[in-house]
């Protein structure tokens, strides 16, 4: 795996704002490419298990990060699964 740097953002930025602070997703681990535009999340979704998504930005755009899509919510046991996960989905991960 690629060294990356560690940065923390919204687990979802759809989502912040709603709902109980307890049903909100919480980042535990946060992995950026070596350009800065890619990100990914490791989430433990309290109660459910752990996921990740993947979040994106342009420079140009100064509205921060944007999911992509690509995401596995909530059915891993461990973060650390759902970062082997990640790795086997996400190109850059690898």
């Amino acid at each position: 795996m690629k060294h990356h740097r560690f940065m923390r953002h919204p687990a979802d930025p759809e989502q912040s704002g709603r709902g109980s602070r307890e049903a909100r997703p919480v980042v535990v681990r946060s992995i950026e490419d070596d350009t800065g535009l890619l990100c990914v999340d490791i989430i433990e979704h309290r109660g459910h298990g752990f996921g990740f998504r993947e979040f994106r930005r342009d420079r140009e755009d100064p509205s921060g990060w944007r999911a992509t899509g690509l995401a596995h919510v909530c059915t891993l046991g461990s973060a650390d699964l759902a970062l082997v996960k990640a790795v086997e989905v996400i190109d850059w991960l690898n």
